[in-house]
C-alpha cells in the first residue's frame, strides 16, 4: 500500500515552470471569493442573508452582479449616487476583502452612447459596453471615477475597504466590451491604457490597492484562454496590472480545467509575464449540469484543482454566485442553503489553512479520470481529496463508484455534506463527488 504522500504519479497534463512562492504556502481564506447578487433587489438588498450569516465563510466579495457598476454610481454629469454601494460595503465582514469590478461606462461618457450592447436597458444602459469617449486623449472620465470611488469609500469606511480594482469584465465578450468590428470602441490597447491609468490614480490614493487586468474567458469549448488574453499581454498590460485575471467557465472534467489554466500560464510565458493569476469568476453555468450531485462535484473539484496552483502565485477563485439563478449556493425563494452551498462550506473547511502538497494528480495505477490532491497541516496531519471524473450521478440521486485503496494511515473521510466516516478497510468507494481522507481526527 502506498504511503500517504508518495507521489509516484503520471500527471496527465504537463505543467509550466514558473517562479514559485514559499513551498509552505497554505490556502488562505481569500482563496475563496464570491459574487453576491441578492436577487437583484437593488434598492433594499435585503432579500437574502450575507453568506456568513448562515455559516458560509469566504474571504473576498467581488462586486460584479450587485448593481454597483460604474454607470450605477456615476450619472455621467458630475453627480454620484453612493447609496447602493454604501449599503453593500456595510455588509462586508471584518477580515473580508472587496474586489470592485469597475466597468460599464455611463451613457453620457461613452464613446458609442447609442450602442444597445446586447442588453434591453434597465441595469445596463446604452453605451456601457463601450469605453469612454476620451480614452484616446485624457481618459479623464475614467480617472475621475476611480478617484471619486476610492476617496468616497476611504472617507466613509476608512482605508483598505476596497482591496482590489478589477478593470472591466470579460473584454472578449462583445456584450461587455464591444469591438470596432461590431461598431464599438473596445480594443486591447485602450484597455491597457485604462489599466495603467487606474493604477496611477488608485495607488496615489491607496498604495496598497491591487489592480486586476480585464478578465478574459476561454475560447468557448476549446479549453484554451481566448486570444484576447494574448492581445492584452502584447499591449503591455502585465506591466501595470498587479494581478492577471481570467474567467474559469469551462468543461466538467479536471483535465479540461488544467488545460485551461495551463493555457493562461503558457500565454504569460510567451510575453515573460510573471504576475499572480486570479480566476475572478466561474461556475458550472445554468445549463451545464443536471442535478445537485453534479453541482457539488463540479464546485468542489474545481476549487481543489485551482488550490494546487498556489505555489505558482494563483490567488483565488470567485464563485458566481451566492444567489444567482442557475448557479446559486443559496435558494432565495425558500431561504435555504443549496447542496452546492453545502459543498462550498465543506471544501472551505477542508483546505483553508492547509498546505497543498503540489498540484492535484492522477494516482499511479488508476485510470486518468481519477484525481487526488494532497494536503498537510501542523501536528502531522495529512489528508487527500480524491474523486473519479468518469463516475456519474443520476437525477434520481443514484451515483456510481469505483474501488480505491486509501493511503496508508487513513482513519476517516469527510464528504461534501459534512459527514465524517471511519475507514477500517484497505479499500473504499470513490465517485464523482470528492471525499477528503484524513490520517487523524481534527
Amino acid at each position: 500500500m502506498r504511503t500517504l504522500f508518495a507521489i509516484a504519479v503520471a500527471v496527465v497534463i504537463s505543467l509550466p515552470i514558473l517562479p514559485c512562492m514559499n513551498a509552505q504556502t497554505t490556502v488562505p481564506s481569500t482563496f475563496f471569493a464570491m459574487d453576491i447578487n441578492k436577487n437583484n433587489n437593488v434598492d433594499g438588498i435585503t432579500n437574502d442573508p450575507w453568506p456568513t450569516q448562515v455559516g458560509v465563510s469566504f474571504g473576498v466579495y467581488r462586486t460584479l452582479g450587485s448593481a454597483i457598476k460604474w454607470s450605477d454610481i456615476d450619472n455621467g454629469n458630475g453627480t454620484y449616487n453612493w447609496t447602493r454601494l454604501d449599503a453593500w460595503l456595510s455588509q462586508v465582514q471584518s477580515g473580508q476583502l472587496v474586489m470592485f469590478t469597475a466597468y460599464w461606462t455611463p451613457t453620457l461618457e461613452s464613446g458609442v452612447p447609442t450602442d444597445p450592447c446586447g442588453h434591453s436597458g434597465g441595469l445596463f444602459p446604452a453605451g456601457g459596453c463601450d469605453l469612454p469617449s476620451d480614452v484616446d486623449t485624457t481618459d479623464q472620465y475614467w480617472k475621475t471615477f476611480i478617484s471619486e470611488l476610492l476617496n468616497h469609500v476611504i472617507n466613509t469606511f476608512g482605508s483598505d475597504k476596497i482591496s482590489a480594482i478589477e478593470v472591466w469584465n470579460e473584454p472578449n465578450n462583445s456584450s461587455e466590451c464591444d469591438p470596432p468590428a461590431d461598431g464599438g470602441n473596445c480594443t486591447p490597447a485602450r484597455l491597457a491604457r485604462m489599466t495603467a491609468d487606474a493604477k496611477t490614480v488608485a495607488k496615489a490614493i491607496d498604495p496598497n490597492i491591487l489592480i486586476i487586468s480585464p478578465p478574459v474567458t476561454e475560447n468557448a469549448g476549446t479549453g484554451q484562454i481566448d486570444n484576447f488574453f494574448n492581445e492584452l499581454l502584447a499591449a503591455g498590460i502585465a506591466g501595470d496590472a498587479d494581478i492577471l485575471g481570467f474567467h474559469g467557465y469551462s468543461g466538467p472534467s479536471a483535465s479540461y480545467w488544467i488545460t485551461l489554466i495551463n493555457s493562461v500560464y503558457s500565454d504569460m510565458a510567451t510575453y515573460g509575464a510573471t504576475n499572480p493569476v486570479y480566476d475572478t469568476e466561474g461556475s458550472y453555468g445554468p445549463d451545464m449540469l443536471t442535478n445537485s450531485d453534479e453541482d457539488q462535484a463540479f464546485l468542489a473539484s474545481y476549487y481543489l484543482i485551482q488550490a494546487g496552483y498556489l505555489s505558482q502565485k494563483f490567488e483565488g477563485f470567485s464563485w458566481y454566485g451566492w444567489d444567482f439563478a442557475g448557479t446559486n449556493l443559496w435558494d432565495f425563494t425558500n431561504g435555504v442553503i443549496l447542496p452546492p452551498g453545502t459543498a462550498y462550506v465543506n471544501v472551505y473547511q477542508w483546505i483553508v489553512g492547509a498546505h497543498p502538497v503540489g498540484q492535484c494528480f492522477n494516482p499511479s495505477g488508476y485510470p486518468t479520470s481519477v484525481w487526488a490532491c494532497n494536503y498537510t497541516r501542523s501536528g502531522g496531519f495529512q489528508a487527500q481529496a480524491v474523486w473519479d471524473d468518469s463516475q456519474t450521478c443520476s437525477d434520481q440521486g443514484t451515483c456510481t463508484f469505483r474501488m480505491y485503496a486509501p493511503p496508508a494511515g487513513t482513519v476517516a473521510y469527510r464528504d461534501l455534506n459534512g459527514g465524517l466516516h471511519s475507514v477500517a478497510t484497505s479499500n473504499l468507494m470513490i465517485g464523482l463527488k470528492p471525499i477528503f481522507l484524513e490520517n487523524q481526527s481534527r
